[in-house]
């Protein structure tokens, strides 16, 4: 009877520590993950592709060309007060410095000349405790689906540093705003750029419908009838009618006079977009996560549809709603890609003609979940991948830009919570 109690008891413990694993394992120092990933074939990624990386190490070798890849560890980005947890944050180019914006609105920049580990990063203050009065936005001990109202992207235009963000909306109501300040890396005085009055109510007795992990919020500049204008990605926050709704702006690609700053919905039917880029001939290319697989690369155009939440190549958590596959069949515009299974896509960024000759007409897609950088060749019209290479980097990708100074690429790394830095060893 003895026997059999501590049996089942053994049982139970173990039940709790495997339950408890990913909790336990994400508070280990990034170093001893790192070393049990590598030990223990922890990476699926590596598993799954260790014939193609049989010297495989933490940043395995590209095709075409030699690249150099280092670390520089972050003070500041996460998305918790208290450390741990993902290390969520965002960063930007501004004349020789990266702009760094943690998960709960801590600015800080480092120098781009001579980077290395020792680089100083210099802290910036901010009045984002005047603008942003919300305890979940600065507070979050335990981020969850329910608690993750953080930055959504920073960008820099005409001397003016913009960033998206989760914004609460009366009682508990959010949407993805935008607040922008004059670049100043002593102290960024923000003022409320861009917001509308549609929102989605946190409700924690409703799990499963509110979702700040659904909110997009990337920007990029376009030229559109001969003018300067802002896009903006927002996504559902769960709502999934919003989508398809035109009177909300939720789901959406919207166009925002810098002027005037009103907004318009460029393109629906999106569900939560989290990458964006414009290439040099003005196209436009979301990366957008699915449900269970179906994440999408789309070629967005004016007033275009794009089919969610009623078209989809992924499959339902619920398995109560079948999406329809065949976009072009039900009215809705057919993805480039779509990633079954999904990869967790984040930024978009177009390969600068300078960085490599042989990465011309490529875009570089990161994802989170894929812990890898997809190298997109695309075809003249950005309406199809002719070749795609996956370049594993072993961690979460958040975001990525280029510095034409350097020639480099600076990757947000979730894991270590690292600033990446991509050369080409073959030209400096």
């Amino acid at each position: 009877m003895k026997r059999i109690f501590f049996l089942a008891l053994i049982v139970i413990l173990f039940s709790i520590l495997a339950s408890q694993s990913k909790k336990i394992y994400r508070k280990l120092p990034y170093d001893v993950r790192l070393i049990l990933k590598k030990t223990l074939s922890w990476s699926n990624d590596y598993q799954k592709y260790s014939v193609f990386y049989k010297n495989y190490k933490d940043f395995p070798e590209t095709a075409l060309i030699n690249l150099d890849f280092s670390k520089i560890r972050l003070l500041h980005v996460t998305n918790r007060l208290d450390g741990g947890g993902k290390a969520v944050g965002y960063v930007e180019i501004y004349n020789d410095n990266i702009i760094i914006v943690s998960g709960y609105g801590k600015f800080s920049y480092i120098n781009t000349k001579n980077i290395t580990k020792k680089s100083k990063q210099v802290e910036i203050k901010t009045n984002l405790e005047n603008i942003i009065k919300d305890d979940n936005f600065f507070l979050k001990r335990s981020p969850s689906l329910f608690e993750d109202i953080s930055p959504d992207d920073l960008l820099v235009f005409n001397g003016d540093l913009y960033m998206s963000y989760s914004k609460k909306l009366g009682f508990n109501c959010y949407n993805t705003s935008i607040i922008k300040a004059k670049i100043d890396l002593t102290n960024l005085i923000f003022e409320d750029f861009f917001s509308y009055k549609d929102c989605v109510v946190l409700d924690k007795s409703k799990r499963g419908f509110f979702n700040s992990q659904k909110n997009g919020g990337r920007m990029s500049i376009i030229k559109h009838e001969e003018e300067n204008k802002l896009l903006l990605t927002t996504g559902t926050f769960g709502d999934v009618q919003t989508s398809q709704d035109d009177n909300s702006f939720l789901g959406k690609v919207l166009l925002i006079d810098l002027k005037n700053r009103n907004g318009i919905v460029y393109a629906k039917g999106l569900r939560n977009p989290q990458g964006l880029v414009v290439v040099n001939k003005g196209e436009i290319i979301t990366s957008s996560h699915g449900p269970i697989g179906g994440d999408e690369l789309n070629n967005i155009k004016f007033k275009q549809n794009y089919g969610w939440p009623i078209a989809s190549y992924g499959t339902s958590y619920s398995d109560k709603i079948i999406y329809k596959k065949n976009h072009a069949q039900n009215g809705f515009v057919e993805p480039i890609y779509s990633f079954v299974p999904a990869v967790g896509v984040s930024q978009l960024i177009e390969v600068n003609k300078d960085f490599n000759i042989l990465w011309g007409n490529n875009i570089l897609l990161t994802s989170l979940k894929g812990e890898s950088i997809f190298r997109l060749t695309m075809d003249e019209d950005y309406t199809r991948i002719i070749s795609k290479e996956r370049i594993i980097v072993n961690e979460r990708i958040r975001d990525i830009i280029y510095d034409n100074k350097t020639k480099s690429f600076y990757l947000l790394l979730e894991d270590s919570g690292s600033l990446g830095i991509l050369k080409n060893k073959d030209y400096g």
